[in-house]
């Protein structure tokens, strides 16, 4: 028997995982995973991993690394983060808005520095009109910083002019 390529053992591999753990346990099984894995029903393309190589990385990844260097380099002062992005189920988006969830809240809060950061990827990222006005808002009637960063990067070295 031949040896899986690596791209067949990844698919099969990230198959079991997910299907682990989703409602996809219920449809197949591990053995069909497999089955459909090395069959070749399930394409490989390189294309994709090359330009996912390539890109940026994400906002959250951004925003992980930032909030790291933060908490080693400012242990004392707490940050923390403002879940409010993402694709959400209507009624879930429905429900967080009746319970005060707000659009276009930054990222990040700094309540001793009274300081908002709202982090963007470092090729592509916009702010959206609704992070504008809530911007406008928290520093021109609260008194607030509010940084725009696009990236970890850019994130330290604004925070460093502005501490």
């Amino acid at each position: 028997m031949a040896r899986p390529s690596f791209a067949t053992h990844a698919i099969t591999t990230w198959a079991m995982a997910h299907a682990t753990s989703t409602r996809c346990a219920r449809l197949m099984s591990l053995p069909r995973l497999r089955a459909l894995a090395g069959s070749g029903s399930v394409k490989f393309r390189s294309d994709r991993i090359d330009a996912a190589k390539d890109a940026a990385p994400s906002e959250d990844h951004e925003q992980m690394m930032f909030v790291q260097w933060f908490r080693r380099n400012y242990p004392g002062v707490l940050i923390f983060a403002i879940p409010n992005g993402g694709a959400r189920h209507p009624a879930v988006a429905m429900k967080l808005k009746a319970t005060g969830v707000v659009k276009g809240i930054p990222d990040l809060f700094v309540p001793a520095w009274e300081m908002w950061i709202e982090m963007k990827r470092q090729d592509g990222g916009r702010v959206s009109p609704e992070q504008r006005e809530i911007m406008q808002y928290l520093t021109e009637k609260c008194g607030h910083q509010c940084i725009v960063a696009k990236g970890c990067d850019d994130a330290i070295s604004q925070l460093k002019e502005l501490t």
